[in-house]
């Protein structure tokens, strides 16, 4: 059994769309993780047979018009199938501050701590039919479980009260079928609050609705 992972120092975190397989991932956590806009993925462990140099990864970013919301997300699939189990886990976090990437970018600006996870999606495909592979992910919000049943992208989702930290553990068994690839989304929303401007104008429309109340009941 391979065990690998380590939690590094707090430092300057590489640049998550450079990672092409998971043993990239896991030496990020040398330097704290790798990041990208305002998340930050940290303490990689990965617990298998399956060697994590083999493992392909891919970072997948959307945003909407604005950048109201988003998902980030991570694929993670073997060329030739995930055969044998796997533990995988990680942390992610939304950072207040993501001025050490430039994929930061504009449009969060230097101060993100707006920004919230409030649901995740695990996706998978297994390949086969019948089978009997099966995915537990235990998450800092609750537990979503894939029975690998079909064909077709099995895909759960959990929603919960919004976080800036997650922390995720999934376990793969087998059971005798294959994976081909395995998917974690993380759906982040804003949380900002009216700026101090906008509450006047609210304040004072609602001393206006009070006035004329007042003169249409005299």
């Amino acid at each position: 059994m391979m065990i690998l992972g380590s939690v590094g120092a707090w430092a300057s975190p590489t640049d998550c769309m450079a990672a092409a397989t998971l043993a990239d991932l896991i030496a990020s956590n040398a330097s704290g993780g790798c990041e990208h806009q305002d998340k930050i993925f940290s303490n990689w462990v990965w617990t298998s047979t399956t060697a994590a140099s083999s493992v392909d990864v891919v970072h997948e970013f959307t945003g909407s018009t604005g950048f109201v919301n988003d998902v980030h997300g991570w694929q993670f699939s073997d060329p030739g199938g995930f055969t044998a189990g796997f533990t995988l886990s990680y942390t992610v976090t939304v950072v207040t501050n993501c001025l050490t990437n430039v994929n930061c970018g504009p449009e969060f600006g230097t101060d993100t701590s707006s920004q919230v996870i409030h649901a995740t999606v695990d996706q998978e495909n297994s390949g086969l039919t019948p089978n009997g592979t099966s995915i537990v992910d235990t998450e800092t919000a609750g537990t979503l479980t894939d029975t690998g049943a079909s064909t077709s992208a099995e895909t759960a989702q959990l929603v919960y009260a919004p976080l800036t930290v997650v922390n995720t553990s999934s376990t793969y068994t087998p059971n005798g079928g294959q994976l081909q690839t395995y998917e974690q989304q993380f759906f982040e929303e804003s949380t900002a609050v009216p700026e101090p401007a906008t509450l006047a104008l609210c304040g004072g429309a609602l001393v206006l609705l009070g006035f004329f109340k007042k003169r249409r009941g005299a």
